[in-house]
């Protein structure tokens, strides 16, 4: 494991169909929380109208689709309001890593770590980070991130914990 690209869409892809797929994603949620608020700040620093709006659009899609329940709407509005993040952050490297999130969400999806209910109160959060990226507080962009990235983390800890509880001993 060593020698593989972690970042490689294939890995991620694959790690969290596998026995090991609780690490690789506590591994891609520690990265996140690690780099999305600093995104954010960036982001925030640039004072961009424009960015306000593409992220608001995001959200509002989200909302839609949560209240649809449509699950692949809402990991592409989801994914998309990343992507506008770390693009627009201003930095290639975090802009790069808007592929692995949109990987690793699509993955929650396929592999129904999604809740079953779709989380309409985070669609606040990602509104209240839209207006502190236009309003140019990067603490306030940073903490809504990171908010945002909180209940993300949660969710896939308690449909973790559900589906252990779930799981049967199979007799010998």
């Amino acid at each position: 494991m060593s020698a593989w690209n972690l970042y490689d869409p294939q890995v991620i892809r694959w790690r969290p169909a596998s026995p090991g797929r609780e690490a690789q994603l506590r591994e891609l949620a520690e990265l996140r929380a690690a780099v999305e608020p600093a995104a954010a700040a960036l982001t925030a620093s640039r004072h961009d109208p424009r960015v306000r709006d593409e992220l608001t659009t995001h959200a509002r899609a989200m909302d839609t689709a949560a209240r649809e329940g449509d699950g692949q709407a809402y990991v592409t509005a989801d994914a998309a309001f990343h992507r506008v993040l770390l693009t627009e952050s201003g930095s290639g490297m975090f802009a790069q890593l808007a592929e692995v999130t949109e990987v690793l969400l699509e993955a929650r999806r396929e592999l129904l770590l999604l809740p079953v209910r779709l989380e309409t109160t985070a669609i606040g959060l990602r509104h209240e980070f839209a207006e502190a990226v236009v309003a140019g507080r990067a603490a306030g962009a940073a903490q809504a991130a990171a908010a945002i990235l909180g209940r993300a983390r949660a969710e896939v800890e308690q449909i973790l914990a559900d589906s252990r509880e779930h799981v049967t001993e199979v007799p010998r």
